[in-house]
């Protein structure tokens, strides 16, 4: 009897412990010391305080203040029935307080305030926030070890502002919207429509760091529909910008191994918008189909119908390779804006390295014919032949690419001619060419120089050879006609050959 008298006793002596601890402001005075010391370790900050506790069997009302940042929280609750009514109100204005937790350097404000309704171990919540020029609708449910049935929807954020309150360079300006419905976050299921709008590029900030040129109205806009399909992110892009619309059917993200896989279709209504990226003027447009793949590095493919033939290639990280097969040349020239000087089916192989803007390039074609030009007028006038009607079976043309010089060695034979270059450079940031060409036509040496604007180049045709060669025929014939029968004596023949020569 003493035994059961003293066990009663031990446990009245702890639950009134346990209710003067919990429940009365002495108590109070020596738990919640404890509770803040826990609350300053445990988020790293240098001031936890409950500025205000009042607790009973059956309802809470108190705020804490995290170094001077109020969480206020007051409501009912029901012990015995684990019954749970309260509501919140949290008010950050200072977001730098919680640097260390975050590893991140935070800045700006942000509140929210909603309610906690349930049962232990199945409360659901539901608020309100405020942050980034935007408003913040969520709802979710906790039930034991596994959150779901989240909603929530993020109006009219400030892409800029995001930017800076996770202390990010200002790289552009826009307004996102958010909405999504997660259905489970243990076994992941769910949908979200990400919209970005009034998309605007820094371009001076971005030009400045990253060495590029993007012009001063860069902007763009984008719609993501995607699914959480449990290891997988699954997604639609339709990505619009002033350079190019693209869209992606699946864009597959698979969260264990971190690897991207997607399709794409790229369209660029106007070529010359690129001006920024190739320092060239370009005519027309281009679409562009194919894959990409990012696993710890990037390969992309792509492909595409233009100029009558077809062009395809792959960029293996920095490593981009381009081949044109059955190109049609003056559609190729017309879109440089070069002079549609040569008719042809080209073939073309390019290995370029994006990161030190350097590669080689190889030309081929056959059964090629000159246009009418100035200089086949030239030489025309001249020789009395008409090179327009030479078919070159072979043209070679092989291309150094250093940044936007480039320095080209041509050969190019037909039944009557051969063409071979001895200096010939491009510069397409200056759209100029410095070409000096030899030129063996029928039986006439020549040198052309083109020299100056790509459009509309100085053109020089150096005939001296072919003049002396010109004089020496006209020579030759006036001395057959005048010395007929004292050119048939040997001697008198071979002096006038070695004077020719």
């Amino acid at each position: 009897m003493r035994l059961i008298v003293g066990l009663f006793a031990v446990m009245t002596t702890i639950i009134v412990a346990a209710y003067v601890m919990v429940f009365t402001s002495f108590g109070h005075g020596i738990i919640l010391p404890i509770i803040e010391s826990n609350i300053e370790k445990n988020l790293k900050i240098n001031d936890a305080k409950f500025t205000n506790f009042t607790l009973s069997t059956n309802s809470i009302n108190t705020t804490l203040t995290l170094d001077n940042q109020p969480i206020h929280i007051e409501g009912k609750f029901n012990l015995i029935k684990k019954l749970i009514d309260l509501q919140y109100d949290i008010k950050i204005d200072d977001l730098s307080v919680f640097n260390t937790i975050s590893n991140q350097k935070l800045q700006g404000t942000f509140y929210t305030n909603g309610k906690v309704i349930g049962v232990l171990g199945n409360i659901g919540i539901e608020g309100k926030a405020t942050f980034a020029d935007g408003k913040t609708n969520y709802e979710l449910f906790v039930k034991e070890d596994n959150i779901k049935n989240i909603k929530f929807s993020l109006v009219n954020l400030s892409v800029e502002k995001l930017l800076w309150m996770v202390s990010q360079p200002q790289y552009t300006t826009g307004t996102l919207n958010i909405n999504g419905t997660i259905n489970s976050l243990n076994n992941l299921d769910g949908d979200i429509v990400t919209k970005l709008t009034n998309g605007v590029l820094n371009s001076e900030f971005i030009n400045k760091t990253f060495e590029q040129n993007l012009p001063k109205k860069a902007t763009y806009e984008t719609t993501i529909n995607t699914k959480l399909a449990k290891e997988n992110i699954i997604s639609t892009v339709d990505f619009n910008s002033f350079v190019a619309q693209l869209g992606t059917k699946k864009t597959t993200f698979n969260i264990p191994s971190k690897k991207l896989t997607s399709d794409y279709i790229l369209d660029v209504p106007s070529l010359n918008t690129l001006y920024f990226i190739t320092n060239q003027k370009l005519k027309g447009g281009i679409t562009i189909n194919g894959d990409i793949t990012f696993d710890k590095t990037l390969l992309a493919t792509f492909n595409s119908k233009k100029f009558d033939g077809t062009m395809k290639g792959k960029l293996d990280n920095n490593k981009l390779n381009v081949q044109l097969d059955n190109i049609q040349s003056t559609k190729l020239l017309d879109m440089l804006y070069y002079p549609e000087i040569f008719k042809s089916n080209i073939r073309l192989d390019l290995d370029y390295d994006i990161a030190t803007k350097k590669g080689l390039s190889k030309l081929s074609s056959n059964n090629g014919q000159f246009l009418t030009n100035q200089t086949t007028q030239m030489l025309k006038q001249f020789t009395k032949y008409d090179l327009t009607m030479e078919v070159y079976d072979v043209t070679n043309l092989t291309t150094k690419i250093d940044n936007t010089l480039l320095e080209n060695e041509l050969f190019m034979k037909s039944k009557n001619s051969q063409i071979k270059s001895k200096v010939f450079t491009v510069d397409t940031a200056k759209s100029t060419i410095n070409a000096d060409l030899t030129l063996q036509y029928r039986k006439y040496d020549m040198g052309l120089k083109l020299n100056g604007a790509i459009a509309d180049p100085k053109v020089k045709l150096d005939i001296g050879k072919a003049i002396e060669n010109k004089a020496k025929e006209k020579i030759k014939e006036k001395l057959n006609k005048e010395l007929k029968d004292k050119l048939k004596n040997e001697n008198i023949g071979n002096i006038l050959n070695n004077i020719f020569k």
